[in-house]
């Protein structure tokens, strides 16, 4: 009996708490033990669970920090960016001076940028789990989280970007329901530029997803999403604007291929009673844009959405393993996306606004579309990732207020080409290129130099970002 004690203790001495490598060491000597015949799997694994037990005492009786028994874990996250920003300014075409429609560019512009979150995830014993976030913003801006190095030194303000609660009931955990401010559970491709919604974009209100997976494997995946999203709470209305979502999907991984497909809707309701950014009205949207014909609105004089948005669209992304080695570096991953948007709310496609007589200018601009290609991931150390996408996104194809920031200059009556392409020096420091070539797809007299001008009026627009993640 001595003789097979005396291995286990000094096993076990050495299980105690220490660095990995000394766990890892340890964990090999009792293999060895055990294909020695010293000691039994039985006892080699009573020793492992003891010493894992010393450790989880030792460690909670020196940390500093102290969680309550009914949570699982505490994670901590965060990133900070800096980016360099060019814009080439859109190249008018002959136009006379006098035409409202057009607005004169600035100079060709350079700008400095930062962004930094931080956050931690709480995760419960069993039921679920809460998360909170801080985000840098200008002026609490739902589609971007950048500050612009300006005005002199000035500080920076930091709001809070999630707040929320998610639960997964034991007895069910095919259904997970989120409430509060969430990371978005509408399920979008990994576009260089998304087409509804922007990737800063952080929902407010309640989300239900359900999923179920099917096949030997798993191999198959049915899934649905469900968004119910207030915009604004108006004093002394009971018609308050909302956004309600839904969408239905399959995902599959089917030897070297992993593909995914949605269809969906999202409708508002009472949006012709927010007030557009500037207009003086409270319930005030981000987005600058009077694409959505507000500026036509004839009955409240251009400072209101003209309807409600009724849009449904399909997405689809398939990801092809070329090969289990890697291409100079990076997996050999390629990925094809595609979308088709459409607005069906009826009074979009008028070319006349509430019978009043009053003309729309390039009435029917209600379709969207995008696809790409990318090849790569951007994960690991010396691992890139390469992508291009052509995106049609007319000027009221979906609500401007939520879309990508950072096509054109926002908005929608946009089309054109992006390029991305990231490289990972470390896992925790990725260097990024993005490049935007758009133009204005009609004669919309949209708000602002965004949008506002001529069809045909291009811009160039280039980032360079270096990222470095905890």
């Amino acid at each position: 009996m001595r003789h097979r004690l005396c291995p286990i203790a000094i096993a076990a001495l050495m299980l105690q708490p220490g660095a990995p490598s000394a766990a890892q060491t340890s964990n090999a000597i009792l293999d060895l033990l055990v294909r020695k015949g010293v000691i039994t799997e039985t006892e080699a694994e009573q020793v492992q669970a003891q010493a894992e037990k010393e450790t989880a005492k030792a460690v909670e009786a020196n940390s500093k920090l102290k969680l309550p028994p009914f949570v699982k874990a505490l994670e901590l996250h965060g990133d900070l960016r800096m980016r360099s920003e060019y814009f080439g300014v859109e190249t008018p075409q002959d136009v006379q001076p006098d035409d409202w429609r057009y607005l004169p560019p600035n100079d060709d512009r350079l700008r400095f940028r930062a962004r930094a979150r931080i956050g931690g995830t709480v995760a419960f014993q069993d039921w679920g789990k809460v998360g909170v976030q801080l985000t840098t913003s200008p002026d609490r801006d739902p589609i971007s989280t950048n500050q612009t190095f300006q005005d002199t030194f000035t500080k920076k303000e930091v709001y809070f970007d999630l707040f929320f609660a998610q639960l997964t009931p034991p007895w069910a955990k095919w259904f997970t329901v989120t409430v509060g401010k969430m990371n978005n559970p509408i399920w979008q491709p990994h576009f260089a530029s998304p087409m509804q919604y922007d990737n800063d974009v952080t929902p407010e209100g309640l989300a239900e997803q359900i999923s179920f997976t099917l096949g030997p494997k798993d191999e198959w995946r049915l899934f649905a999403n469900f968004l119910q999203a207030p915009l604004d709470e108006i004093a002394m209305s009971t018609a308050d604007p909302f956004l309600y979502e839904f969408q239905g999907g399959v995902e599959a991984k089917l030897g070297t291929v992993a593909f995914t497909a949605v269809g969906g809707a999202y409708f508002t309701q009472s949006l012709d009673g927010m007030g557009i950014q500037n207009s003086g009205l409270p319930a005030a949207s981000a987005s600058p844009n009077r694409g959505n014909l507000a500026g036509f609105n004839p009955l409240v004089g251009g400072t209101t959405y003209a309807d409600d948005f009724t849009v449904a669209y399909g997405r689809a992304e398939l990801a092809w393993t070329i090969s289990e080695d890697k291409f100079l570096g990076t997996p050999c991953v390629l990925t094809f996306s595609g979308e088709y948007m459409k607005n069906l709310g009826g009074r979009f496609e008028d070319d006349r606004f509430h019978d009043t007589g009053v003309e729309i200018v390039d009435p029917d601009q209600t379709e969207a579309y995008a696809g790409q290609i990318m090849f790569g991931k951007a994960k690991k150390t010396g691992e890139w990732q390469l992508a291009y996408q052509y995106k049609h996104l007319e000027a009221d194809a979906t609500w401007d207020a939520i879309t990508d920031s950072d096509y054109g200059y926002g908005g929608t009556d946009r089309r054109g080409h992006v390029v991305k392409l990231a490289y990972n020096m470390r896992e925790w420091w990725q260097l990024g290129f993005a490049g935007f070539i758009t133009e204005k797809i009609s004669h919309r007299p949209n708000s602002g130099n965004s949008t506002r001008g001529l069809e045909g009026e291009d811009l160039l627009r280039i980032q360079i970002d270096s990222v470095f993640k905890f």
